[in-house]
């Protein structure tokens, strides 16, 4: 005869086992800068504010150095270069029955940032993670596009990019299936003051030379 503690016992492991699955590790990644770790909510909505999905997303920043996941796409990020890093943890459905993540992206400031590389890890390695089609740089994001959707319960590799530049905040979205896309603070490369001070003095100097 099973116990009933017994029993609910073994529920209880099977659901976090279960949950593990579907779990990140980012937010409690102890290698990761403590300040610059957690989850942020995102709420997509279509152009008439009807919640289509949800979906949660893990973040950590690494200082140099300290990122120590193996990539599966992508250059290794250089030793001497922070890595910002990302996952897809939960998506629940809103109202629009099938709805799912296309596109992750986070903001970068015109390019100053000096990324590195870009690409994803599995975690574990060939865990059945939906891998984005694609990850590329754009003039003013880094972002991952998954061609076949991040559904509900369904869960992303860990995005990641490079850059020599500490954190600040910037914008992120992320945008699917009918629906507007939501917006929140993410981590992003803040580059160094005399960095951009350089590139302004470098504006200011074209500028003046095309008036005369």
């Amino acid at each position: 005869m099973v116990r009933p503690v017994t029993l609910l016992a073994g529920v209880l492991t099977f659901a976090a086992l279960v949950g593990a699955a579907h779990g990140g590790v980012l937010a409690t990644d102890g290698n990761a800068m403590a300040d610059w770790q957690g989850t942020r909510a995102f709420d997509t909505g279509d152009l008439f504010g009807i919640t289509v999905f949800t979906a949660d997303i893990d973040y950590a920043v690494y200082a140099p150095g300290t990122f120590s996941l193996t990539p599966q796409a992508g250059a290794v990020p250089e030793a001497d270069e922070y890595v910002y890093a990302y996952q897809i943890v939960d998506v629940a459905d809103g109202v629009m029955g099938t709805a799912h993540v296309e596109r992750y992206s986070v903001g970068l400031n015109g390019g100053n940032e000096q990324p590195g590389v870009i690409g994803y890890v599995e975690v574990p390695p060939g865990d059945g993670d939906v891998n984005p089609s694609n990850s590329a740089f754009g003039y003013l994001t880094a972002g991952w596009d998954f061609n076949t959707g991040v559904y509900e319960d369904e869960i992303s590799p860990v995005l990641y990019f490079s850059s020599p530049f500490g954190p600040e905040w910037d914008t992120a979205s992320v945008t699917g299936t009918m629906s507007a896309g939501d917006t929140k603070l993410m981590p992003s490369p803040a580059p160094e003051p005399g960095t951009i001070a350089l590139l302004a003095v470098g504006a200011a100097a074209l500028l003046r030379r095309r008036n005369t």
